[in-house]
């Protein structure tokens, strides 16, 4: 039984790491479940932060397994995905800035 779990465990730790690397870090997956746990739709935020539909796909299947920290704070706004949407420039974060 606990061995069950250490596995679960490891292979929880051993997706979240290659989801990170592949979203471009820890910040970035957060904010992509905070978004996706408030409603956005996962292919206006592929679009928007250049990532493949697949990889969003995962997230947003397996976003119950990661937690978000308590005391985290979203980097990207929604007026941050409307300008990246609308082309416009000059986004707070440069992650959108294409």
């Amino acid at each position: 039984m606990l061995l069950e779990i250490d596995e679960a465990k490891e292979k929880r730790d051993e997706l979240k790491n290659k989801l990170v690397k592949l979203v471009g870090g820890k910040t970035m997956f957060y904010d992509i479940i905070s978004l996706l746990n408030n409603g956005y739709n996962y292919h206006v935020l592929a679009k928007v932060l250049s990532i493949e539909l697949q990889t969003l796909i995962i997230i947003k299947e397996h976003r119950n397994k990661f937690p978000i920290p308590h005391n985290y704070k979203r980097t990207i706004k929604h007026q941050d995905i409307m300008y990246a949407l609308f082309g416009k420039k000059n986004l707070s974060t440069s992650r959108l800035n294409t």
